[in-house]
């Protein structure tokens, strides 16, 4: 069995080499460098680390998986359906999927795909996730454009803990720093039309928190019309339990009743957003 030291680049190396050869069937020390930047040397390290695996052939570079691995082995807690989704729904990198763009033949499609998103906010928010461990001065002023009837843009000051891409928007979750208590929010990034990098102290009281720190425990009803192999699946893909009790992250509440539930919009707020969707003919 591999041992791996923590955080350690030949750590990052051995589960990249554990993907590709879980996926693809074989693995050079070429793939190890151009997918996790580690040096030539470490690379080789990796690879005689994997080589002492019963189930692997060595030929120079090349290991070849040519055995059987049991689904209770690490090699299976690093190379599931479920870490190759979660791969796939963050960005597809070589190191994460184990896979080049001319073997990963997928294709993640979003509405939003062609959206603008304001040039630097995403470097911006990085390093701002990043800078506030340092010197906890870290935050950003935006302007948002929200869904409110007559919103043109309204100015918060935000600390920015943490990105999800949920659906079809990336999305920043963050303190919002103008509300009591400083609450934790989600902004829209392609409705961030303007920001400015901020450097002021933090309020005395403000504490920052995980962005999966407040949980809700719900009772789920499904629609009685549904067949029982029909609300088998759907616990499935949505984690509720045999007693049909889901916990979730509480500000994800919304977007679940939004896509599977009936929810009421804001009196306030313009909705549909689009009336009418028409065909045009090509000229």
């Amino acid at each position: 069995m591999i041992k791996h030291k923590k955080n350690s680049v030949i750590n990052r190396g051995v589960d990249f080499c554990i993907r590709r050869l879980m996926r693809v069937g074989k693995v050079k020390r070429g793939d190890i460098i151009d997918a996790t930047g580690i040096s030539t040397v470490s690379a080789s390290k990796v690879l005689s680390l994997i080589n002492k695996e019963s189930f692997i052939t060595k030929k120079g570079d090349l290991l070849i998986l040519d055995g059987f691995i049991d689904k209770k082995h690490y090699w299976h807690s690093v190379s599931n359906d479920e870490q190759l989704m979660y791969a796939l729904d963050n960005g597809c990198s070589f190191e994460e999927t184990g896979l080049k763009l001319s073997e990963l033949n997928v294709t993640i499609k979003s509405l939003s795909s062609k959206s603008k998103i304001k040039q630097n906010l995403l470097s911006s928010i990085i390093k701002s996730l990043n800078q506030i461990k340092v010197n906890h001065k870290s935050a950003l002023d935006i302007t948002y454009i929200s869904l409110k009837e007559g919103s043109c843009g309204e100015v918060k000051r935000i600390v920015p803990i943490g990105l999800e891409r949920l659906a079809d928007q990336w999305r920043v979750i963050a303190h919002d720093l103008m509300s009591p208590q400083y609450p934790i929010k989600t902004y829209v990034l392609s409705r961030i039309i303007d920001f400015n990098f901020v450097t002021d102290d933090l309020p005395r009281s403000f504490k920052k928190r995980s962005p999966y720190s407040t949980k809700k425990i719900m009772e789920i009803k499904f629609n009685p019309r549904l067949t029982k192999e029909q609300i088998g699946v759907f616990k499935n893909k949505l984690g509720i339990n045999e007693n049909n009790i889901l916990e979730i992250d509480s500000r994800l509440e919304f977007e679940l009743l939004q896509r599977f539930g009936e929810i009421k919009k804001s009196s306030n707020a313009v909705w549909p957003i689009i009336i009418s969707i028409g065909d045009k003919k090509c000229m």
